[in-house]
């Protein structure tokens, strides 16, 4: 009986699994935002409730990165650190970084416009919160463009 109950056990588990990969091939290959909860649920972070990133091809040789980060309420600092990255070869390799900064607030938003050469990029974004002196933090990768 405790054989059978391994091999259920395992066999859920196996599924679980397998259905939590799918969709994180689904997020990738789909386009759309990336959350800092695909690697971390909310329940681990007291403050910080959200980040994400995205990316758009303006299809004139620029592209426009966005990034927000969300806390649960009004904390000291809320933080947005948004990353270009180009794709050389097999790696991203980051092309610049913006920080965006405000205080007693709980949302932050922040963009950039930017005129590029052709390739393929992506926006990576940090997003933190410090309230009462603890820091919470958390990073989100928005899906790739191509630009040519």
């Amino acid at each position: 009986m405790a054989r059978k109950g391994i091999l259920i056990f395992s066999v859920l588990l196996f599924c679980i699994l397998l259905v939590s990969s799918a969709q994180a091939g689904e997020l990738s290959e789909s386009g759309g935002e990336s959350s800092v909860f695909s690697a971390i649920g909310p329940e681990a972070l007291q403050w910080l409730a959200d980040g994400t990133c995205s990316i758009t091809s303006n299809m004139n040789g620029t592209i426009k990165i966005s990034g927000k980060t969300t806390a649960y309420s009004n904390v000291d600092v809320i933080s947005l650190t948004l990353y270009l990255q180009k794709k050389v070869g097999s790696n991203w390799v980051s092309q610049g970084s913006w920080s965006f900064e405000d205080y007693g607030t709980n949302i932050i938003t922040g963009n950039k416009v930017l005129a590029v050469p052709s390739g393929e990029y992506r926006a990576y974004a940090l997003h933190s919160v410090i309230e009462s002196g603890s820091k919470e933090s958390g990073s989100s990768t928005s899906k790739a463009v191509s630009v040519r």
